[in-house]
């Protein structure tokens, strides 16, 4: 499911940290990299704000990125895996 209009979600590691933004809330942690796997945290520190267009999906959309996940790269197209749930990123 899309991420509800006009929030933004994006995702992005540098120098082997996670810089998050969930809608409103930008969240920091760990992150790292191998070969056909990406784990962020144990955990992120986030900032808590309420955001109104995007909850509760912004908490879920963090809950899921964090820790393990599988991750593919096709094209332009990145997707997390993981039993927390799916992701997909578009450059």
């Amino acid at each position: 499911m899309p991420p509800p209009a006009p929030s933004t979600f994006t995702f992005q590691i540098i120098d082997g940290r996670a810089a998050v933004r969930a809608d409103c809330n930008q969240c920091t942690g760990s992150a790292v990299v191998g070969t056909d796997t990406v784990t962020v945290g144990p955990a992120m520190a986030c900032t808590r704000a309420f955001c109104t267009v995007s909850a509760p999906y912004d908490t879920t959309f963090v809950q899921v990125l964090s820790g393990d996940s599988q991750a593919d790269v096709d094209g332009d197209r990145l997707t997390f895996r993981s039993t927390r749930g799916t992701l997909r990123f578009r450059r």
